[in-house]
């Protein structure tokens, strides 16, 4: 935020309202490309936690680093989104238009929220959940290709196994063996 107001109350409440930093004017340019470094640098350490972590559990982070508060909060904003995901997955009308009405954005914000959180897409995010667990399902039950297409929310079984070789790298009739 940049404002030309410069009172220890304005920039608290600049801050609170969600200001990643606070510059007064006349500013320094300097100072301007310092924070904007560091601004980027913890965007990218937010982007590579969450996209390594995307289908796993809660982030796992430690101290109290500006960062790792980040990371913090943003876990409960993907926590949120792998549970509607979860509970839906199976549904072969669960789509983005569904999730952003349970999650409470709109298709603009939430792709934008994904995409700086965790560089993947909600679309792309569903599609890797289901993909994922029709890899577990097909490893530990006895259920065919097809089956697990449908259990996961896939409506042409076709299109699932060309999706789950673009993902694994193999087809999914190999994926149990």
């Amino acid at each position: 935020m940049l404002t030309a107001k410069a009172d220890a109350a304005s920039k608290i409440a600049g801050l609170h309202r969600g200001a990643d930093a606070y510059l007064t004017k006349p500013f320094d340019k300097e100072e301007l490309v310092v924070r904007l470094e560091l601004l980027v640098e913890r965007q990218k350490r937010m982007v590579a936690h969450f996209s390594k972590n995307l289908l796993g559990a809660p982030a796992a982070v430690s101290g109290e680093t500006e960062t790792e508060e980040v990371i913090r909060i943003e876990d409960v904003f993907m926590q949120k989104v792998r549970k509607i995901v979860a509970e839906n997955y199976s549904n072969e009308d669960f789509a983005l238009p569904q999730l952003c009405q349970k999650i409470g954005m709109s298709r603009s914000h939430l792709f934008r929220k994904m995409q700086a959180v965790s560089d993947t897409s909600p679309s792309d995010f569903i599609r890797s959940y289901r993909l994922n667990q029709a890899k577990m399902l097909l490893g530990t039950t006895s259920m065919n290709v097809s089956e697990v297409a449908w259990k996961v929310g896939f409506k042409d079984p076709g299109h699932f196994s060309k999706l789950f070789q673009e993902e694994f790298g193999f087809p999914p009739n190999a994926a149990g063996k």
